[in-house]
């Protein structure tokens, strides 16, 4: 019965991914910084006016080789990314991917958005869903199923990374 559950509740979130779903609380943080906990689409996340999303953001370049090579090869697929706007490595790597994301032209209103907390709890049950354990984590969903995960750093890049996945699909 609870695999039922799960496999139900699983399928609920995933089919909801195409569209973005905002459900996120902004946590004020004794230091001032602010937490976004919760789901929300980039659109979101740029009107938060985070100075580090910026800065990374613009100091994101690609080749438009890459970008020629890449373009078209998520089209079938759907993008989820649980980040934590107080982590260091969500902060460079986050916005990287998003302007890649932008840049290839995919759809970003497939890629769907979640805020975590230091726990790395998000507002609903969607960490425990995904298994996630550190941020960022950007998972490849194709079909209601995973065939790709990021965790937390990039050996290289985001563009050799998501090279080596979209070769093992």
């Amino acid at each position: 019965m609870k695999t039922l559950l799960f496999s139900l509740l699983f399928a609920l979130s995933n089919s909801l991914i195409a569209q973005t779903m905002v459900d996120f609380d902004r946590i004020i943080e004794k230091d001032k910084s602010i937490i976004m906990k919760g789901g929300f689409g980039i659109k979101n996340l740029k009107e938060a006016n985070y100075t580090w999303f910026k800065k990374n953001y613009e100091g994101s370049k690609f080749s438009s080789e890459q970008l020629d090579e890449m373009r078209g090869r998520f089209n079938d697929l759907e993008l989820i990314v649980f980040l934590g706007t107080w982590c260091s490595d969500s902060h460079t790597l986050v916005p990287s991917f998003i302007k890649f994301m932008e840049s290839i032209e995919y759809p970003t209103e497939k890629i769907q958005l979640y805020g975590v907390d230091r726990k790395k709890e998000t507002k609903g049950i969607e960490h425990r869903l995904y298994h996630v354990e550190r941020v960022p984590t950007i998972i490849i969903m194709r079909n209601n199923m995973e065939v790709g995960r990021i965790t937390e750093t990039v050996e290289k890049n985001i563009v050799a990374t998501l090279r080596q996945l979209l070769e093992k699909i």
